[in-house]
């Protein structure tokens, strides 16, 4: 009877230390961060151009930065050009390479810092103009008339020569090898152009300077 007594405290015994256990172990369990604090990322609008003074505006927001302070960053490379608390950018210099933006957001226990965004879109639109002809423009390129040329190209046109034995990427070099007589002249054989009718891409055909040598010779009359 003594040795049942014993045998049924112990089990109650084992078993309370079982339960007791499972529920120390529970408590002690980490909970999910309940902030639900996400990682930032900026949302840039595109660049929009202002006629009367010739500069741009621009518009950024971060995402996920509730209950933090935000600072907005404008920049050229690294180098700090403005900076903003609602992210409203005015008065942006025309730049064809981009600007690159950023944001730092702040709360009382952490602060983070995006990763930078490059945003292109900052080139002074152009007016439509009359589209050139491949004799057009080859007119143009042979005779060296850059001005003219300008009025009727992108800034980043693409140019592909051919037949040249130096590969040439810019008709500023074009004109160079046209004027000390490297090339004779150069035939156009394809052009792409935008919606304004500008020129975006060239391809051009090189006619090589024919190498002059010298075969004169001394003759004697013959006696």
């Amino acid at each position: 009877m003594n040795t049942l007594k014993i045998r049924t405290t112990l089990l109650t015994f084992a078993l309370l230390s079982f339960l007791y256990g499972c529920n120390n172990n529970s408590a002690t369990t980490p909970t999910p961060d309940s902030t639900g604090r996400g990682e930032p990322l900026l949302i840039v609008d595109a660049p929009s151009y202002e006629e009367y003074s010739k500069t741009f505006s621009l518009a950024i927001m971060a995402d996920s930065t509730e209950g933090a302070t935000v600072t907005y960053f404008l920049l050229d490379g690294d180098s700090l050009i403005a900076q903003s608390t609602d992210g409203s950018f005015k008065g942006i210099s025309p730049m064809e390479e981009g600007y690159n933006v950023q944001a730092r957001v702040a709360w009382e226990d952490t602060t983070i810092i995006t990763p930078i965004v490059h945003v292109l879109g900052f080139v002074i639109p152009r007016e439509p103009v009359e589209k050139l002809s491949n004799k057009e423009l080859q007119q143009l390129i042979n005779s060296k008339d850059e001005e003219t040329l300008n009025l009727h190209l992108t800034q980043n046109v693409k140019l592909t020569v051919s037949d040249s034995q130096v590969k040439v990427t810019l008709l500023h070099d074009v004109f160079l090898r046209l004027e000390n007589n490297v090339w004779d002249s150069v035939t156009v054989q394809d052009i792409a152009y935008d919606e304004n009718n500008l020129i975006t891409s060239i391809t051009l055909k090189a006619k090589e300077r024919e190498q002059q040598t010298d075969n004169s010779e001394e003759f004697y009359d013959e006696y």
